[in-house]
């Protein structure tokens, strides 16, 4: 439960962000950047918490290597060294994209969807 809950936090983190994004280059300027800074740090907790409860079977190496990126995407949200310009931005991203290979690899391409 609290794996998929963590995939929809995220994917809701990662709207809100382009959904901003959109409404600042559209001209309307009441939004700051740190709503959206805020929302990608939610972004990179969700998705490392995700990439922590994943279940992976008999993958051993593919376990292990999905649980060293959540963790290390944990402890840079805990260092704070996430944001735009540091490489523990890309930590988030990293965990979802291995989540959904593993998705992918559990239940197909067609069925990826069976997944969630």
């Amino acid at each position: 439960v609290v794996y998929r809950l963590a995939l929809v936090v995220a994917a809701s983190a990662w709207f809100a962000v382009y959904s901003l994004d959109f409404f600042m280059t559209s001209g309307i300027d009441i939004i700051d950047g740190s709503v959206q800074a805020s929302a990608l740090s939610l972004f990179d907790l969700c998705a490392g918490v995700a990439a922590l409860l994943a279940p992976t079977g008999s993958l051993v190496l593919a376990g292990a290597v999905l649980r060293a990126v959540g963790a290390t995407a944990l402890f840079g949200i805990a260092l704070s060294a996430t944001g735009a310009g540091s490489a523990g931005s890309l930590l988030g991203p990293a965990c979802i994209i291995l989540v959904f290979a593993r998705e992918i690899y559990w239940f197909g391409i067609w069925y990826k969807s069976d997944g969630l």
